[in-house]
C-alpha cells in the first residue's frame, strides 16, 4: 500500500515538474531536456535496476560536468551560474524521479503478476483442501486424455457420491473420504476433485481394470481404518476411458 502511495506522489510531482519545464526552462535547453527524458525512460525500461542506477549516477555527473564546463568557457557571472545550477538540479530531480517511478512500477507489476499466479493456484483447489475444483479437474483431465489418446492408453473416471449418507454425518464422512483418497491415489499422477458437496471424482490415468481394482482395494483398506463403510454405497459411476468397455461395475 505504501509503495502505491509513493508511486502516486512521485507521478504527481513528476507531472508538475514536466509542466514547469515548459514555463521555466530556456527555449534552447527545452528540446534537449525532452529528448533526454524520453531516451532515459526508454533505457531504464529496458535495463535492470542496478544498471539503471549506474546510468543515473553517470547522467548526473555528466550533466554537472557539462554545466561546469559551459560556465567556465562562457565566463558566466554569478546570476548566470545560478541559472545553470538551477537547470542542473532540475534535470537531476527529474532523472531521480523517473528512475524511482520506472523501477517501482516494475516491482509493482512483478508483485501483481505473482499475486495473479497465487490466485490462479488457489482457484484451482477447493478452499483449505488439496481437492481440485470441478472446472480445474475437467480441464486437467481433458489435457491428460489428449495425451493418453496419442499414447493409446486407457484410464478410469470414478465418481463417488455420498447422497445415501445421512446429512448430519455427510460433511465429516466427505472430509475423511477425500482425505484418504488424496493419501491413497497417486497425487502427482491421478486427479482428485470435488464435484459438489456430496460428490467427488477420481481420474486414474494409464490404468487397467486390474490396476483399477487394486487401487480401489487399497482405498477401501484405508477407509476401513477410520470408517465402517461399504464402498459400494458411495461409488456411483465408473467410466472407462480409452477402452472398448462402455461401463465398469465394481463392488456389487
Amino acid at each position: 500500500m505504501k509503495q502505491t502511495q509513493w508511486m502516486s506522489i512521485s507521478i504527481i510531482v513528476q507531472a508538475v515538474l514536466l509542466c514547469a519545464s515548459v514555463l521555466f526552462l530556456e527555449a534552447v535547453i527545452l528540446p534537449f531536456f525532452i529528448t533526454g527524458y524520453i531516451l532515459l525512460l526508454a533505457l531504464l525500461s529496458l535495463i535492470p535496476q542496478r544498471k539503471g542506477f549506474v546510468l543515473l549516477i553517470c547522467l548526473i555527473l555528466v550533466s554537472a560536468l557539462s554545466f561546469l564546463l559551459l560556465g567556465f568557457l562562457n565566463g558566466l557571472d554569478s546570476l548566470q551560474q545560478l541559472s545553470y545550477i538551477f537547470n542542473h538540479l532540475f534535470f537531476t530531480v527529474n532523472a531521480v524521479l523517473l528512475y524511482f517511478i520506472t523501477y517501482l512500477s516494475k516491482e509493482l507489476e512483478e508483485k501483481n503478476r505473482n499475486l495473479q499466479e497465487q490466485i490462479s493456484i488457489l482457484t484451482s483447489y477447493v478452499e483449505n483442501t488439496k481437492l481440485l475444483t470441478e472446472q480445474e479437474f475437467l480441464e486437467r483431465m481433458n489435457l491428460i486424455l489428449k495425451a493418453m489418446e496419442r499414447r493409446k492408453e486407457g484410464g478410469y473416471w470414478i465418481v463417488f457420491s455420498l447422497e445415501n449418507i445421512h446429512s448430519h454425518m455427510r460433511s465429516t464422512v466427505y472430509h475423511t473420504l477425500t482425505e484418504k483418497a488424496l493419501e491413497t491415489f497417486r497425487n502427482d499422477y491421478d486427479l482428485i476433485g470435488q464435484k459438489d458437496n456430496a460428490d467427488f471424482m477420481v481420474f486414474l490415468q494409464n490404468t487397467s481394470l486390474v490396476g483399477l481394482n487394486i487401487a480401489l482395494n487399497r482405498y477401501v483398506e484405508n477407509i476401513h481404518r477410520h470408517l465402517e463403510l461399504n464402498i459400494a454405497e458411495i461409488i456411483c459411476d465408473v467410466q472407462p476411458v480409452g477402452f472398448k468397455e462402455k461401463k465398469v461395475v465394481c463392488y456389487e
